[in-house]
């Protein structure tokens, strides 16, 4: 096919036969799973979470750092390692690159501090994942240091998917998206919530946690919300969720399968195999969140 370029211009494209062949992304992993707990009761499948979410993003074209800790010698899985790995990695990884961070283990509220990246309309809690050493209570890494790891790095496409209780809380407040049904609510969270989305209408809120900008989040729960594992499953439920979604959340059948049809997968899938049939009352349902925002990014090919 030939075009002709501007007004009166004598200049010819030849634009049929064309072919662009990008180079792909390298793709990084930081994958922790914490089942052993010095202050804490012990999990029992977040060790199972970790090493199948690394071995499944290995056979995506992952390069993966796999860290455990469990009760058979295995300490691998501590704050003091993950600040070790993020400042290795992270020079060596090219800005179109793609960084993941994965975590499975206690998460947790503490109260804030002198730093805390909470604004004056939120609770009085900082979240965190809580490692275990024995060093701080477990080593708490709060959504507020992580956000500033992540600033520090000079990729763009950064990725942080938690498998803990509280976990939602590490989701930015500039455009937090919120999944669940105010029906599951015990509290008077949603209509807070309601008052506060008002309020930030008005007034800029701190984005200590981990806006959008710096990286996109994906929470097994919500803030205030608790993230369930099942033997059954043998994993976290939201982790088995998206180890099913790693081959079959392909929703557009573009080839490739981004944040959003991750997420929305797990969604589902919680919702149908966990809530509907969630034992007692509503403080057992729960649902993932993710970080609002204008992109998707893609994490690998579907199968």
């Amino acid at each position: 096919m030939l075009r002709k370029i501007g007004c009166g211009a004598a200049l010819l494209l030849v634009l049929a036969g064309c072919t662009i062949n990008p180079t792909p992304p390298d793709r990084y992993a930081l994958v922790y799973g914490v089942s052993d707990y010095v202050y804490q009761n012990d999990l029992i499948n977040t060790k199972n979470d970790a090493t199948e979410v690394a071995n499944a993003l290995i056979s995506k074209g992952y390069n993966v750092y796999l860290r455990i800790t469990d009760d058979v010698g295995n300490n691998d899985a501590t704050k003091v390692q993950f600040m070790d790995d993020f400042q290795n990695i992270v020079p060596t990884i090219r800005e179109d690159d793609i960084l993941l961070v994965y975590f499975s283990g206690h998460g947790g509220q503490i109260v804030q501090g002198a730093d805390s990246d909470e604004d004056q309309f939120a609770d009085e809690y900082d979240e965190a994942i809580l490692f275990s050493n024995g060093i701080d209570t477990d080593s708490p890494l709060t959504d507020n240091e992580l956000h500033t790891l992540l600033s520090q790095s000079g990729v763009i496409k950064k990725v942080v998917i938690i498998d803990a209780c509280n976990s939602g809380g590490f989701i930015g407040q500039e455009y937090d998206y919120d999944a669940l049904n105010p029906a599951y609510s015990s509290s008077d969270e949603y209509n807070t919530g309601i008052i506060s989305n008002t309020l930030r209408a008005f007034f800029s809120p701190k984005t200590g946690d981990i806006p959008p900008s710096s990286a996109i989040v994906i929470s097994a729960a919500g803030e205030q919300e608790v993230s369930w594992e099942s033997g059954a499953y043998g994993h976290g439920i939201f982790t088995y969720a998206l180890l099913n979604a790693f081959t079959d959340s392909d929703n557009n059948r573009d080839g490739y399968i981004d944040t959003g049809e991750l997420y929305y997968y797990a969604c589902e899938f919680i919702e149908v195999f966990w809530n509907s049939i969630a034992p007692g009352d509503e403080e057992f349902q729960y649902m993932p969140h993710i970080s609002g925002g204008p992109v998707d990014y893609i994490l690998f090919e579907a199968d």
